[in-house]
């Protein structure tokens, strides 16, 4: 096989994974949502955090999915001169797109924690 046969397969499998673990980033933050709290401080903010923290999820991880496979098809169809480019391109996405979703599982985290904090 080829270096351009190669590449593309590791960019299919880095797809996958990344999707895989997007898929269950959304899972796990399904398991900390049935808090209940008991007080009337934090029943009126409840609802409306879980809303804002699960549409910012949503969009994240779909922004995130969307671009790597922007910059995967323009890496595999870029010309040989220009995927030094978009590699460049394609490591700060990859650190920004953690930062993202690290992002939003510690709000989850924090969120968890000051609710039962405030029982």
């Amino acid at each position: 096989m080829n270096k351009k046969t190669i590449y593309k397969i590791l960019t299919i499998f880095s797809i996958l994974i990344i999707i895989i673990c997007t898929s269950n980033i959304v899972n796990a933050t399904s398991l900390t949502s049935n808090i209940n709290p008991n007080t009337t401080a934090t029943s009126h903010f409840e609802k409306p955090i879980s809303i804002i923290l699960g549409i910012t999820q949503v969009i994240a991880i779909g922004v995130g999915a969307i671009m790597i496979i922007a910059l995967g098809i323009k890496y595999m169809s870029s010309a040989t001169s220009d995927k030094a480019e978009v590699k460049k391109h394609a490591v700060v996405y990859l650190v920004g797109a953690c930062i993202a979703f690290g992002a939003t599982g510690l709000i989850q985290i924090f969120k968890g924690l000051v609710v039962e904090m405030l029982q």
